[in-house]
């Protein structure tokens, strides 16, 4: 499995993790290796997002990890979009920061370059190089943008037959709501698609 972006190997614990060529399939594949065997990570969601940047784009992917609240983080930035892998769940989510909240833009994550030091995770930021620190204390993004969150569910469905749903329970931890102004009440969104998720 050869690598696709350079600056993309990053390690973490005992392994290391890098955007890769998927060999002779072809395509890109997120992989993993502890020694001298390497294990694709990433699932035909992530390959074909990946396969939708162009070359430069992928050639240009940075890798970072780090570890918080007993989880182990592997960061892979491609573009406009950060991929982010969590070890003790296997599962992939992405992170965006706002270009601009109003119009509702995302670009990368801003977040690159982590160290811990002085009992914090600290950042610089990809665009003003300024230092920041990072916690899910933090209700708020880099220049006080709000942090976009998106959780899409699978799609659920019984042998292409129409499904009632008579109930949704949202199960979510509580958190501290909007320090800038403590008198918004978070809000929180639900779509809901009945063609497959075609819309």
């Amino acid at each position: 499995e050869g690598i696709a972006a350079t600056f993309s190997v990053c390690e973490i614990g005992a392994q290391l993790c890098w955007l890769g060529t998927a060999g002779q399939a072809g395509g890109y594949k997120v992989y993993t290796a502890t020694g001298y065997e390497a294990t694709a990570i990433s699932f035909e969601g992530i390959d074909f997002a990946l396969a939708q940047f162009s070359q430069a784009d992928l050639a240009a992917a940075t890798g970072e990890s780090y570890t918080d609240q007993h989880h182990d983080f592997y960061l892979l930035t491609v573009g406009h979009t950060t991929f982010v892998f969590d070890f003790q769940t296997a599962q992939w989510h992405t992170r965006r920061s706002f270009v601009d909240a109003i119009s509702g833009i995302l670009g990368p994550w801003r977040m690159r370059w982590h160290c811990f030091g002085f009992g914090k995770h600290l950042w610089l930021d990809a665009n003003t190089g300024v230092a920041y620190e990072s916690s899910i204390l933090f209700g708020t993004d880099v220049d006080e943008l709000p942090i976009p969150r998106e959780r899409i569910g699978p799609s659920i469905c019984r042998n292409n037959q129409e499904l009632d749903l008579g109930e949704i329970e949202l199960t979510m931890q509580g958190g501290i709501g909007n320090t800038n102004d403590p008198g918004a009440n978070p809000m929180v969104g639900l779509s809901i698609s009945d063609d497959g998720g075609q819309t």
